[in-house]
């Protein structure tokens, strides 16, 4: 909550590049209010190592979290339905754990993320946008869940370490 003139207002959103290049950040707390996290909100913050996002954040939008080299878990709350397109890329992740609520992972979601080592892909996932996982060098194996019928163009590319697929029958 904001105090403001008398009147306290909810943070709701996280605006655009409300804290782009911030790279002395190293800790979030975001209250139970927040449902997006915005365009570039995070971009290059290298100070961030970890974040849990609360269950109310149902959007995050296009490189909100981009270049965060330095950023190895992030909590990604179950309601989650839409990640925007380079929402990752180049960060630092070595794990992640889609939700089931999340619909599709979109283009260039993870791409240059060489720390990345394992993904769950949940079965609710109806679609991978191209290059999703590209040069992601220390992903070493995918399962991809039932219900996803298409591997788009580049997903996997320059994964050199990639040596086990698992892909449903």
């Amino acid at each position: 909550s904001i105090p403001f003139e008398g009147t306290t207002y909810k943070v709701t959103r996280i605006g655009y590049r409300a804290f782009y290049n911030c790279d002395g950040l190293t800790a979030v707390s975001l209250p139970g209010t927040v449902t997006s996290i915005g365009t570039d909100a995070f971009s290059d913050c290298d100070g961030l190592t970890a974040m849990e996002l609360p269950a109310s954040v149902k959007a995050i939008e296009n490189n909100a979290f981009y270049c965060c080299r330095n950023l190895a878990s992030i909590t990604l709350p179950e309601g989650l339905t839409s990640m925007g397109i380079q929402c990752f890329a180049n960060s630092g992740l070595n794990t992640v754990n889609l939700p089931s609520t999340l619909e599709a992972i979109p283009e260039n979601a993870f791409i240059n993320c060489e720390k990345l080592l394992s993904v769950k892909i949940p079965v609710g996932i109806k679609s991978i946008g191209k290059f999703a996982f590209s040069s992601c060098v220390r992903l070493t194996s995918i399962v991809i869940p039932e219900g996803l019928t298409s591997i788009p163009e580049r997903c996997f590319n320059g994964c050199t370490e990639l040596a086990s697929v698992s892909l449903p029958s």
